[in-house]
């Protein structure tokens, strides 16, 4: 995500798993702990020189970055993976899935995006922010496309892995700390963040349960319709991961949201059933008025109540833990708590205190 996103986008992000040098095994266990970050074209510079760019990553291995989760072109990630991997540093093709928001898309393809419960599409009225165009997960045509995508990344050469972002549903429930910053008060579903209810969906649903969705007020049949979706986008992640493995046995990680509970009532999105290979949960605290600590109870409960188990990495918003003292405790609570590694939003932002406190977890 690049760094001109508004502050909304950071906390929307949906990150994972970074290898150190000599390719660390994602499912093994590693000492010390694995630091990544995520990180953007922009960021790095593709105006730079290789030599330029060659400084920056031997920096970040120098603070025990052994890994960074990449927004660029396939150009860039071409030039930026040899100089990474002779540094240490593996590169993962980190990509945006459900949330696509290209006017080529939009313009031929219209009825690949999803539509709100206001019978709005993400076309004509996106929600909350201008780039939120959200894709239908029951599309076929929309759903090869990204395939197709995924596929051309892994086959670009000495790419470690592929990072899904956006991979869910619209947020039908900001976290709390984001919503006054809307003028929201989302104590209930509002249909203008409610999707999909497009026609493939509404049939599909109907065809299965004899119900149009728009139109259910029975509360046992909405838990069937929101459950119909959490296994929309949990076949979508395992579709694309599947296909990815066929292209080339490399890790495929997500960024998710803070517990598969959370992110299902938030976002459509059951990450506990995603069968790839780790998640990154996004445990930014104080865009839920929370402190550290909860950091470690969201590891917890993500290891405990997966479905399909993965490695869990934690995602840490180096901004809310600014404070030296406070950066360290919440790395150990996390790490203590059963998560693999820590991934940072993002590196470019962290202080020199914060790298080398990364540094003495070398030892």
């Amino acid at each position: 995500m690049k760094k001109s996103l508004s502050f909304l986008s950071a906390v929307l992000l949906s990150a994972a798993v970074i290898y150190g040098c000599g390719l660390l095994n994602i499912t093994g266990s590693h000492e010390p702990p694995v630091f990544m970050t995520w990180d953007t074209e922009g960021n790095i510079g593709s105006n730079k020189s290789d030599k330029e760019i060659a400084a920056y990553l031997a920096e970040m291995k120098e603070h025990n970055i052994s890994g960074i989760f990449l927004v660029g072109s396939n150009e860039f990630y071409k030039r930026i993976t040899p100089l990474a991997n002779k540094t240490g540093i593996q590169i993962h093709a980190w990509r945006w899935t459900m949330n696509q928001p290209k006017q080529e898309l939009m313009e031929n393809h219209p009825d690949w995006y999803a539509v709100s419960k206001n019978n709005k599409s993400c076309v004509d009225k996106p929600p909350y922010v201008g780039y939120y165009r959200w894709l239908c997960p029951n599309n076929p045509e929309a759903i090869h496309y990204l395939i197709e995508m995924y596929k051309e990344l892994a086959q670009i050469e000495g790419i470690a892995g592929i990072h899904f972002d956006y991979i869910r549903y619209c947020d039908i429930f900001l976290p709390v700390g984001l919503q006054p910053k809307y003028n929201l008060v989302q104590d209930h579903e509002m249909p203008e963040y409610d999707f999909c209810y497009c026609s493939r969906c509404r049939t599909g649903f109907a065809k299965e349960y004899g119900e149009d969705p728009m139109f259910i007020t029975d509360s046992v049949m909405l838990e069937k319709w929101k459950k119909w979706r959490l296994n929309s986008i949990v076949n979508v992640a395992n579709t694309i991961t599947a296909e990815i493995k066929k292209v080339k046995d490399i890790h495929v990680t997500a960024a998710v949201f803070p517990t598969p509970q959370m992110a299902a009532r938030m976002v459509r999105q059951d990450w506990g059933r995603f069968e790839m290979d780790a998640v990154c949960p996004m445990l930014y605290n104080q865009f839920y008025n929370e402190d550290i600590n909860w950091i470690g109870e969201c590891v917890r409960d993500g290891i405990e109540t997966m479905e399909y188990k993965k490695d869990l990495y934690a995602g840490i918003m180096v901004n809310h833990v600014s404070e030296p003292d406070q950066f360290k405790a919440a790395i150990e609570i996390a790490l203590d708590s059963g998560a693999k590694g820590i991934v940072f939003f993002n590196a470019v932002n962290m202080t020199a205190e914060q790298f080398e406190i990364l540094k003495d977890f070398k030892n």
